[in-house]
């Protein structure tokens, strides 16, 4: 009965890890994602676009300006771990999949360091979301809010170009 419990718990996790994920990359990155692109791909000039777009939309404080910035670039050095870390793991399948026999116990172990990086992002991601709340005054915060309310699930695939 634990067991089910267990995997419960790691489904919600898992799905509230995928909330948050989506809701900061919804908020970071808008519609205009692409827009930072200028010829580079140059990681500094992605946050600095990202944070200039967000101050912009929400009329930040040249202090909040600043601790988004750090936030924002939190995030990015967060993204480029779990881009190492995805490709660990991809690897650590190959080679489950190329031995001779799988054991229950070798599915546990890549299951268990899935599960232990995916608390660790969901506390990390947590408390970045408490970070930036805090920095917001109660309109800013409304006017996010109502940036949130305004678009409906899957409007970030309908509007790949178009500004929020």
């Amino acid at each position: 009965m634990k067991k089910k419990s267990l995997i419960k718990g790691a489904i919600v996790a898992g799905v509230g890890g995928l909330v948050v994920i989506a809701l900061m990359a919804g908020v970071f990155v808008g519609c205009g994602h692409r827009a930072y692109h200028s010829g580079s791909q140059d990681p500094g000039m992605h946050v600095e676009w990202l944070s200039g777009k967000i101050a912009d939309r929400l009329e930040l404080t040249a202090d909040q300006k600043t601790k988004l910035e750090g936030i924002v670039a939190d995030l990015h050095e967060k993204r480029q771990e779990g881009r190492t870390w995805r490709q660990s793991m991809r690897q650590d399948v190959i080679n489950l999949v190329r031995q001779e026999q799988i054991e229950q116990k070798d599915i546990d172990r890549l299951v268990d360091m899935h599960r232990q990086h995916m608390d660790q992002m969901i506390t990390f991601l947590g408390d970045r979301v408490i970070q930036f709340h805090a920095l917001l005054t109660p309109e800013q915060r409304e006017k996010l809010a109502g940036e949130i309310e305004k678009h409906e699930p899957g409007h970030w695939r309908k509007c790949r170009f178009k500004k929020w």
